[in-house]
């Protein structure tokens, strides 16, 4: 009976936990929606590195450091959209 009920208990928070991720994904997936241009840009080039809890900022430049490096993304687009593209990567 204990096994049955810890079973059962596995399953609920295993499935719980994955409908959560899927309910994040979709609604970070929105909210990059409405972001520009660029800050679609940034956020798939993030979305992919990160997950709920990282410190999106420090992921973020980590990764977007590179681009603006490399010319393929200004640092005054950066700036201007990474505080949008942080919200949309903090609902993941």
């Amino acid at each position: 009976m204990r096994n049955a009920i810890r079973t059962a208990a596995v399953t609920f928070l295993i499935t719980a936990t994955g409908q959560a991720a899927i309910a994040g994904q979709a609604e970070a997936d929105a909210c990059a929606a409405s972001l520009t241009a660029t800050g679609q840009t940034m956020y798939a080039a993030v979305a992919p590195s990160v997950s709920s809890g990282d410190n999106m900022k420090s992921e973020m430049r980590g990764i977007l450091k590179p681009m603006v490096q490399s010319g393929s993304l200004t640092q005054v687009d950066a700036r201007a959209n990474a505080k949008a593209v942080i919200a949309c990567l903090e609902k993941l």
